[in-house]
């Protein structure tokens, strides 16, 4: 069996954790109930106020752009995004909305779509309006593995400015001292092995020493064929994960599961509560036992958003 599905070891090997958002670090509930309709309701307050900005207008020029490959592919219920000038905005403006609303039932992963989000959100964090949701392990989480020198880097269909606005303004304060990168669709499509390599090669890392934690199984499998670790995070409210991938796969209920995962020291034999990583100097001193040990009784009961939309 391949190293990286091997449920009956550890993953000994990893120097960097690369995280999905949404059913992994987030409520699927929080992105569904909270900020997409925060677009819906709002994307047309949004191009009043800012139109005349330079990020607006690059954001519509995007949007358009998008449609009109739409529009040539045949997509249903797609329509041209009419240009104007200045004096007579208001079909363009509705068009938009309309494309907009349709992206976002749709749940297209669009890049001009997640720009455009990403300033929408921002002016909504920075308001007050919204609190980004992470489950109550994460924090905890993320603590433990940045002082064990264990790189976090994130990997989202979201802008990576919609990522550091969630993780910058959680509810469990800044989370952004431990994050040393972000990517999104710009990398590459998430099931794609090809996205997965691309993001190795950046952080400068071998894929074998990434260890992926996401709640969608073809993103798992997309990333072990990359030569990544891939696990999957199974909370309240994702999409139940088949017999096969919880065969394929090490499924964990929260992130702090991964502190229990023990190994043995060479020589010594003393057992330390490791995590899943370490460094490559100490990586060669160590093996795993047989068997993990069973995971914590105590479950996170955090599985509420905590998160607030306020009007």
């Amino acid at each position: 069996m391949d190293k990286g599905i091997d449920k009956e070891s550890n993953f000994v090997s990893c120097k960097a954790v690369l995280l999905d958002i949404e059913g992994t670090t987030t409520s699927i509930s929080f992105v569904k109930d909270v900020l997409f309709p925060y677009i819906v309701d709002n994307v047309e307050q949004h191009l009043l106020e800012h139109w005349n900005q330079n990020e607006c207008m690059k954001d519509v020029s995007d949007l358009r752009e998008r449609a009109a490959i739409d529009v040539a592919n045949n997509v249903n219920g797609v329509s041209k995004i009419p240009s104007t000038d200045n004096e007579d905005c208001k079909s363009m403006r509705e068009s938009v909305v309309q494309y907009v609303k349709l992206l976002v039932s749709e749940d297209r992963k669009v890049t001009a779509l997640k720009e455009l989000q990403g300033h929408m959100w921002r002016h909504a964090y920075e308001a007050g309006r919204i609190k980004g949701h992470v489950y109550s392990d994460v924090p905890l989480a993320m603590a433990s593995w940045f002082k064990k020198r264990i790189k976090m880097y994130i990997y989202s269909s979201g802008s990576v400015e919609a990522q550091k606005l969630l993780f910058g303004n959680s509810v469990a304060g800044d989370l952004l001292k431990y994050i040393s990168g972000h990517f999104d669709t710009k990398t590459g499509n998430k099931r794609e092995p090809s996205s997965y390599t691309r993001i190795a090669k950046e952080i400068g890392m071998l894929p074998s020493q990434i260890l992926f934690l996401t709640d969608v199984v073809q993103e798992a499998d997309a990333a072990l064929r990359s030569g990544m670790q891939s696990a999957l995070v199974m909370r309240p409210g994702n999409k139940e994960v088949g017999e096969e991938g919880k065969q394929r796969f090490r499924t964990l209920s929260i992130l702090t599961d991964l502190d229990l995962f023990r190994m043995e020291v060479e020589g010594s034999r003393q057992e330390e509560s490791v995590g899943l990583g370490c460094d490559n100097d100490f990586q060669d001193d160590i093996l795993p036992i047989d068997r993990p040990l069973s995971p914590p009784s105590k479950k996170s009961t955090d599985d509420t958003i905590c998160s607030t939309l306020h009007t």
